[in-house]
């Protein structure tokens, strides 16, 4: 059975022809003739996303690799958010590690030359990705962190903020990438400005966040130490505790919220998980 959203994603509307058997009685990449690039890319991204709710059988899971392998010859036709959502949807399945390594591999050098002139939407979802499936690509990650230099105030929504914030800070306190993400304490203060100046102008300013990716923000400020009293740690404190469809009012009423964040010396912290 298809998930919600995949059926959408197959349909005629978006490039289906029309014709072919179901792809799940099929094996491996002759199962998916039938399916014209965009499609599949849509039908990856819909079942990684229906995985977050309804956990997949491990039959439906392990077609994913194979769905992202047929496209990589594709990567070219594919456009910027295309891209990010193959990334973070093949991040969110468990492949053999050398799969994995050449898919990643594939979707980095597709990427960079192009970074330059990806939305902030897929920008932060590709440095997301690659966090998600520690991937270290340093190369990728220095291109991501120039893309973004200067630009997160004034083009990135709270959302985008947020899975950059998270990729950045979790490739950092991963040991085992020794190069780090670029630019990372640049990145993560102007982050950290960007929201507490969109607190200050309205403090229902991060409504649109999820409760994880405001706990992402909290975790990740907390760890590098850029917590303190104000408006905006009540905001995401706020956040973190209440549903977004149920959050109203003024964020003042949430004042009595105190986080203190002690970082012991050569303690290393886990990362909020992106799951």
């Amino acid at each position: 059975m298809l998930p919600a959203g995949a059926e959408a994603a197959g349909s005629g509307a978006h490039g289906l022809d029309g014709g072919g058997e179901p792809f799940g009685d099929k094996e491996g990449g002759e199962a998916f003739d039938w399916l014209t690039t965009r499609s599949l890319s849509r039908l990856l991204w819909a079942y990684a996303e229906a995985d977050g709710v309804s956990p997949m059988c491990a039959r439906t899971r392990a077609l994913l690799p194979a769905m992202g392998a047929r496209l990589l010859p594709q990567l070219p036709t594919l456009d910027d958010v295309e891209i990010a959502q193959m990334a973070a949807s093949l991040a969110a399945v468990d492949a053999p590690a050398e799969q994995r390594a050449q898919l990643f591999a594939e979707l980095a050098r597709e990427a960079r030359p192009r970074l330059r002139r990806f939305r902030p939407q897929a920008l932060s979802l590709l440095a997301r990705a690659f966090a998600s499936a520690r991937v270290h690509d340093e190369l990728l990650l220095n291109a991501i962190a120039e893309a973004a230099r200067g630009q997160l105030g004034r083009r990135f929504a709270s959302v985008d903020l947020a899975q950059l914030v998270w990729a950045v800070a979790t490739v950092r306190a991963d040991a085992r990438c020794a190069c780090g993400f670029p630019h990372s304490d640049e990145l993560l203060h102007e982050a950290h400005t960007a929201l507490a100046a969109r607190v200050a102008g309205s403090p229902r300013a991060l409504d649109s966040l999820g409760q994880r990716e405001a706990a992402q923000l909290v975790w990740a400020f907390g760890a590098e130490g850029l917590l303190a009293e104000g408006a905006l740690t009540s905001c995401l404190l706020a956040a973190v505790m209440t549903p977004a469809a149920e959050r109203g009012g003024s964020a003042t009423r949430n004042s009595l919220f105190h986080l203190e964040v002690r970082v012991a010396d050569g303690v290393e912290g886990e990362p909020i998980s992106d799951k």
